[in-house]
């Protein structure tokens, strides 16, 4: 709820997670405005702790999240099936902006 939206302009009111094979997620993106917003649902189909996690959202679309431990540091890839009806390189600079608002989340918190 910290950090999962692509900008300030939107919110995530509400979230549930429960990361483990077969588990789900669900949660709310809002704009702060109130004048949109969309719910986020899926299952996780493989876990690897500290390696990858990957999952399929309700519409099918998989992603995957490897993690790569590095010297000082740890590399986050993520790949995904952008939507159809929306532009790939929009979706990719939505989910690298959410990860980039991941990074800054953890890091303050660290």
């Amino acid at each position: 709820m910290n950090w999962n939206f692509a900008n300030n302009e939107w919110s995530c009111p509400s979230a549930r997670n429960n990361l483990r094979v077969d588990g789900t997620f669900h949660y709310r993106i809002e704009s702060k405005e109130g004048k949109s917003g969309l719910t986020i649902s899926g299952t996780y189909t493989e876990v690897i702790r500290t390696k990858l996690i990957s999952y399929k959202l309700e519409d099918s679309r998989r992603f995957s999240v490897m993690f790569e431990q590095l010297e000082d540091e740890i590399r986050v890839v993520q790949r995904f099936e952008a939507k159809a009806a929306k532009d790939a390189e929009t979706q990719r600079r939505m989910w690298q902006s959410i990860l980039d608002r991941f990074t800054v989340y953890t890091e303050s918190i660290a």
